[in-house]
């Protein structure tokens, strides 16, 4: 189930371009978050991976012309 427009959730990214408070993910849906926090990962098989709390913004919504926006593609987790 999809996270309500105006409620936070957490993910993660494996980007090249570090992150930070401020800026947005926009999905290939038109999913558009604001970036609230980030951790990044400093240890283990994944260090450098960003942890970002997030708010789910509504598409249409202005957003700063000034902060960096990240285009994300989902992509499908293994099944274990």
């Amino acid at each position: 189930m999809a996270t309500p427009i105006g409620d936070t959730c957490s993910l993660y990214v494996d980007a090249a371009q570090p992150l930070e408070k401020g800026d947005y993910i926009i999905t290939k849906t038109g999913r558009t978050y604001e970036v609230l926090t980030v951790r990044v990962q400093e240890k283990g098989k994944y260090e450098g991976r960003q942890h970002l709390n997030v708010l789910v913004l509504d598409p249409e919504a202005p957003r700063d012309p000034d902060a960096y926006t990240l285009s994300l593609h989902w992509y499908s987790r293994s099944k274990k």
